[in-house]
């Protein structure tokens, strides 16, 4: 069965998408000063920004689709919970796996899966940010939802590099999610879900835990290692000389 997803998506997207911009050299869907819209015979090496962005552009870019991007996807998540219709044939192929790992992140129905690559390709695009913020934007979107998926919490994981005030879920937050389905909703962060009351720790799931299990009060919300940490300054230093040189 997940064959024939992998082959359904790319016959129905992948295929028809590569297809017409090799037959029309196009669309050029970035729009920034020195890059305008161009929908049919394309010439990259002329539409590419010739300059880098700046650092603090490329932080900004980045992180605003990361947060816009979360924010759509947990309303589409949410609505996706609560249809049952959505929920029946779309949604609850995701959720077959209780006890997520790392390709689980692209088990799902083909049309979730579009879903996803049109937020993830859109927002920035909506934004104009450079396409090397995109590009960026699309491996650090792809890196936390490996994460979220790959049922390990990591020492060197995103959600242990800020405090818990940044409200990054991480894979305990996810996990819990495929094994209560009505909690823990949005993807990234956690606020939408303590706004809405749909956390795990707000759910009547949590106060029939008992305290000894996973997800408790208990549980160490922030562990900052020096091996994390010096992966992710080396993984910035790499990003920045890419800047610099490019």
């Amino acid at each position: 069965r997940p064959l024939t997803l992998q082959l359904t998506t790319l016959l129905l997207y992948i295929a028809p998408g590569v297809g017409w911009q090799l037959a029309t050299r196009g669309p050029w869907l970035y729009h920034t000063r020195d890059s305008p819209f161009c929908l049919l015979q394309c010439d990259g090496d002329k539409l590419l920004p010739p300059h880098a962005p700046a650092v603090v552009e490329v932080m900004l870019h980045v992180g605003s689709s990361l947060v816009m991007f979360d924010l759509l996807y947990f309303y589409w998540h949410k609505m996706h919970h609560q249809k049952r219709c959505l929920y029946k044939y779309i949604h609850a192929l995701h959720h077959e796996y209780h006890a997520p790992f790392v390709l689980v992140t692209q088990y799902a129905h083909p049309a979730e899966v579009f879903a996803v690559s049109i937020f993830s390709m859109l927002v920035p695009i909506a934004i104009g940010a450079h396409p090397l913020s995109q590009w960026i934007w699309l491996l650090l979107s792809v890196h936390i939802s490996l994460e979220a998926h790959g049922g390990y919490d990591l020492p060197m994981s995103m959600d242990k590099l800020f405090p818990t005030q940044v409200g990054f879920g991480g894979a305990l937050h996810h996990d819990l999610h495929h094994q209560w389905p009505s909690t823990n909703i949005q993807p990234f962060f956690t606020y939408m879900d303590k706004w809405y009351h749909t956390d795990y720790e707000s759910s009547k799931f949590a106060k029939l835990r008992k305290p000894s299990n996973p997800g408790n009060a208990d549980t160490p919300k922030w562990h900052l290692s020096g091996r994390s940490l010096a992966q992710y300054c080396l993984l910035l230093a790499v990003i920045a000389a890419g800047l610099m040189y490019s």
